[in-house]
């Protein structure tokens, strides 16, 4: 897209418009996620404090009975010079041991666990900061928020002859107010639609119909994404503007690890830690090999996502060696080889199989992905010859490589039609005549690897997007972005956090 020419002001109305429509859905899901019956989470809101105590974690919270009645408890740090430092926490202010409920010590810089004290079944952990400083006044409150459902355990629990027929009515208002919370966020969404369509439509220029569309191309196994739509329109406008500079909302730090293959696998293979977008969910990707065609096996792609415990399907399946795409888990970029082994012979003369690049190879040009290797002399050089048969007779040969000295990287160069090429290596004291074996150690069906996917610092605006279109903004580190997320939280009630 090209420039639009817009001020700073123009650019931050329109977002703080934008805002007014995701505030309350964000303020929604915070109160629908208290109604889930799935859910037995304890919120935690923390008033007070120095800073000492992060990421707060409790499970077993009885309001009024390991709290006090407004489900508050006091917190204080012995913070000693040197040793271990101490965090106690209290259903009554004035730290009284029959009022402590739970207790931990550890380190600076850890997460403690905190064991519940008294009986009281309260229990969790905190992180401390690397200099805890010591509190002794009461002044640091936790707020408790268990979700309904634990708390309507918590209370009904037989006592009473009617508690059953209770839990009954309570669950049946539980799930009246869960879905009359969905309708409300369905019909914020719908707002938020309407907006995109006409303002942000009119101030983007843009003639996309939709907020946002994604396809993918499968070019020969290689998947890439592509968008279109109102939102792209926008983060491409964001990014070239000139008037005002390049727009940006706070970004969603999303990571991966590298893959991690099944040690049953019969075949081997590499991973690096994929690149997502920052729409990407927290959760586990698992792939399987559904197609274990030498030179073109493919994955099945799902993600399990830790939230929700929602399993979500890739739109494409990845074949190994070819760049993967997906706009449904949110892969930007990933790239599945395998990993090559020298089965039989030296790497004194093949040299290490880290150095060697196949493409091409096949059933019919290989051995069931192995190709035997012969060192042949070429004047005081050297060359390899590849063979899909052990036999190395010369119906058989599959390439030739371009003569090299002793530890050369050369061509691979196809022989009979075989179509493979690639790089090999001459190891660094080659013999002429000596043989091995070259192993690409292709999937079988059923091979598998995961991939873990975490989700870090969430920018408000790109959450929101996220979740209701699967798409992002124009985003930069959140001190640097000149759109404020406050314009999405600013003016909400100040619910408490739901600790991953």
């Amino acid at each position: 897209m090209s420039n639009l020419g817009r001020n700073q002001a123009d650019w931050r109305k329109l977002f703080r418009e934008l805002g007014l429509f995701l505030a309350p859905r964000r303020e929604l899901r915070a109160i629908q996620s208290r109604f889930d019956t799935s859910k037995t989470k304890t919120r935690v809101f923390d008033v007070g404090g120095t800073g000492s105590l992060s990421g707060w974690r409790f499970m077993g919270a009885r309001i009024g009975t390991n709290t006090d009645e407004a489900g508050a408890v006091w917190i204080r740090i012995n913070a000693p010079a040197s040793g271990p430092v101490q965090v106690s926490v209290f259903k009554a202010a004035g730290g009284s041991v029959q009022d402590l409920v739970a207790q931990g010590s550890g380190a600076p810089g850890t997460v403690i666990a905190l064991s519940a004290q008294n009986n009281s079944g309260l229990s969790g952990s905190v992180a401390l900061s690397a200099a805890p400083v010591a509190e002794t006044d009461d002044k640091h409150r936790i707020f408790l928020f268990p979700d309904w459902a634990a708390r309507m355990h918590a209370a009904f629990d037989g006592s009473e002859s009617q508690h059953a027929e209770l839990i009954e009515a309570y669950l049946t208002a539980i799930d009246s107010t869960y879905r009359a919370l969905v309708s409300a966020l369905t019909a914020f969404g719908a707002a938020t639609d309407r907006f995109l369509e006409t303002r942000w439509k009119d101030f983007q220029r843009s003639s996309a119909p939709t907020p946002i569309e994604s396809t993918t191309s499968d070019d020969q196994g290689a998947i890439s994404s592509v968008f279109s739509g109102l939102l792209d329109d926008g983060r491409d406008n964001m990014a070239d503007e000139l008037a005002a500079g390049r727009q940006s909302v706070a970004r969603t730090a999303v990571s991966a690890s590298a893959g991690v293959f099944d040690v049953s696998n019969k075949g081997r293979g590499a991973l690096s830690a994929p690149l997502f977008f920052e729409w990407a969910r927290a959760g586990r990707i698992t792939c399987v090999c559904t197609d274990a065609t030498i030179g073109a096996e493919r994955f099945s792609v799902a993600q399990h996502v830790d939230a929700t415990g929602e399993d979500f399907t890739a739109e494409n399946e990845l074949t190994v060696r070819r760049t993967y795409s997906d706009p449904e888990i949110g892969i930007e970029s990933a790239l599945l080889d395998r990993t090559l082994t020298l089965d039989q012979g030296s790497t004194d003369d093949f040299g290490s199989p880290s150095g060697w690049t196949i493409q091409g190879e096949s059933a019919g040009n290989t051995d069931q992905g192995k190709i035997a290797l012969k060192v042949v002399a070429s004047g005081t050089a050297f060359q390899v010859e590849g063979y899909s048969s052990s036999s190395f007779d010369p119906s058989t040969k599959v390439f030739t490589t371009a003569p090299g000295a002793a530890g050369a990287s050369v061509a691979i160069l196809a022989a009979n039609g075989s179509g493979l090429s690639g790089t090999a290596k001459i190891g660094a004291n080659a013999v002429a005549g000596h043989t091995g074996l070259l192993n690409l150690n292709p999937f079988a069906v059923g091979d598998k690897f995961v991939v873990d996917v975490s989700v870090g610092a969430r920018g408000a605006f790109q959450e929101e997007i996220a979740l209701l279109y699967g798409y992002a903004l124009a985003s930069d580190d959140p001190s640097k972005a000149t759109i404020d997320d406050r314009y999405v939280t600013g003016g909400t009630l100040p619910l408490p956090e739901n600790p991953q």
